[in-house]
């Protein structure tokens, strides 16, 4: 064997390996790179080093050298399986894959690699199959919780939501001390409608984790659809610290306004964080701002900067990107209710109009109607997880409404691929919104209209805010605004009307209830 300063490879190596599994990553990277300068082609050297760039989250480096050992011995199992890991890593999911695949060829009862292979199927949304491989997976590691993790996790992408709880349950079993575990449990619970497991589950998360921001965000959803409000307005804060918001976190010099300051002649920076339907739903509260003594600087998305200028409480609306004049405080939109303390006071509408410029624009492109002149939105915006992935009904389902005699007006501004033969093949429909500019023109077209029908979207918060009879269509699993009891009603909009599904999916039994309440219907 060749030598470095007369220590063989093998001493060399197995004081890397040492130093590694110790967690010290420097020293091990010292040993391995020593070990490469006097053989280059040292499997075990070359492999660990990437493992310990892998360790690092330097995933570009880690490939490199694991796919480079992969290629010096082609028949370990270990480090195809963890190849198949870094290249999951950086994305390179097909690749995951066959690595993973050649991993188990090499050994099958390799139950790590049928979790990483199942991973990567996973990640490509070949669901069936990542299931197959994470019940392989557990048959050969039983004690394995990421196993069990994925599997639910699995499971509730197929909407098996019973099978799903099993597994999280499992999970949680297996690592009684986890507030992830018990935060998964908790999802799939509420997805059940089994809100006050889900509570408690939340609650159990926190108590073992208190900074467990995704578990206090759940919470406060658990919380807002009890009706105990100011709670759950505080335990909402909690989603700054969660991966999806925390980057939206504004770092201004002057203070966050939290509702404990005095703002009597100070000036306050109100800004939107999240989707427009967020933005149309929480400015009601910015009224609130100005009735303590404040000057309001509003700054809302481009395309709600015209409408915006409608808003009862604001003293100047900017659009993001505009410089901003100087400012005293600063507050998030969706913060106003914890900063303010008003618990389940919901400021209703109407507190937004259209602007008279867009109304005098639109009011000749309105369709003569001898009966209801109605105004329909179909889709929502596309979410991967949750709530959201229901928002939206294919236009052929839509298309039903025209034999109600109501005379339809499309206020869809975005239209998608799957829905544009339907679109060209649907003449009833005087599709108007692939004209709009901004939600200006939305809220002109539906100052001249009886009613709207909408999924729960942007459309249905502006018809709301405006004070316009809207019918919104809701999936079996809603957002959390729209609760989960069955009423019709909602404290949001009191001239809104909810129309659920009565099971996942069943967009025909909504649309059923929507035609024959649009027969009764007469115009405003």
């Amino acid at each position: 064997m060749s030598q470095v300063i007369g220590t063989p490879l093998l001493g060399l190596l197995q004081q890397a390996i040492g130093a590694h599994r110790q967690g010290q990553l420097d020293t091990a990277a010292a040993l391995y790179q020593q070990i490469l300068a006097a053989e280059p082609t040292h499997f075990d050297a070359t492999h660990m080093l990437g493992m310990v760039h892998l360790a690092r989250g330097r995933n570009e480096l880690a490939a490199e050298l694991i796919l480079k050992a992969a290629q010096l011995n082609k028949k370990d199992s270990a480090v195809h399986n963890n190849l198949c890991m870094v290249l999951r890593n950086l994305g390179r999911h097909a690749e995951a894959l066959a690595a993973g695949t050649k991993a188990i060829s090499l050994q099958v009862d390799n139950g790590g690699a049928h979790y990483n292979r199942a991973l990567a199927l996973l990640d490509m949304r070949r669901y069936d199959q990542a299931l197959a491989g994470f019940r392989k997976a557990i048959s050969l590691a039983p004690g394995l919780v990421e196993a069990h993790t994925n599997l639910g996790v699995t499971l509730e992408a197929l909407e098996r939501f019973d099978e799903a709880h099993e597994a999280f349950a499992k999970a949680a079993a297996l690592q009684p001390g986890s507030a992830d575990a018990r935060h998964n449990l908790g999802c799939v619970l509420l997805r059940m409608k089994r809100r006050s497991e889900a509570r408690v589950a939340f609650e159990e998360a926190i108590a073992r984790q208190p900074s467990h921001a995704e578990a206090h965000v759940a919470l406060s959803e658990c919380l807002l659809l009890a009706g105990e409000y100011q709670r759950g307005w505080r335990e909402y804060e909690w989603r700054w610290r969660t991966t999806m918001i925390a980057p939206l976190v504004r770092n201004y010099p002057q203070p966050a306004w939290q509702g404990g300051q005095d703002v009597a002649g100070k000036t306050v920076l109100i800004y939107a964080e999240q989707g427009l339907g967020d933005c149309l739903q929480f400015a009601r509260y910015v009224k609130y701002v100005r009735a303590r003594g404040a000057q309001v600087i509003l700054e809302v998305p481009p395309s709600l900067k015209n409408l915006m200028r409608t808003l009862d409480g604001a003293d100047h609306v900017l659009a993001k990107g505009e410089p901003l004049p100087a400012f005293d405080l600063h507050c998030a939109l969706m913060s106003l209710p914890a900063a303010l303390d008003i618990g389940g006071d919901f400021a209703n509408a109407p507190y937004l109009g259209a602007p008279p410029a867009a109304v005098a624009k639109w009011r000749g492109r309105l369709p003569p109607a001898d009966g209801l002149r109605c105004g329909v939105a179909w889709s929502g915006a596309a979410m991967t997880r949750g709530t959201g992935v229901y928002r939206s009904i294919p236009l052929d389902t839509f298309k039903r409404i025209a034999d109600s005699g109501a005379t339809l007006v499309g206020l869809q501004r975005d239209i998608r691929e799957s829905d544009r033969a339907a679109l060209e093949s649907f003449p009833a429909l005087h599709n108007l919104g692939s004209d709009f500019e901004d939600l200006a023109d939305t809220a002109a077209v539906i100052a001249g209209l009886d009613l709207v029908i909408t999924v729960d979207t942007a459309v249905a918060h502006l018809a709301g805010a405006m004070g316009k009879p809207v019918w919104i269509l809701l999936a079996y699993l809603p957002d959390w605004r729209w609760e989960f009891h069955p009423d019709s009603a909602t404290p949001w909009y009191a001239a809104a009307r909810l129309f659920r599904q009565p099971k996942l999916h069943d967009w025909d039994a909504v649309m059923d209830h929507v035609i024959a309440e649009l027969r009764v219907a007469k115009p405003a």
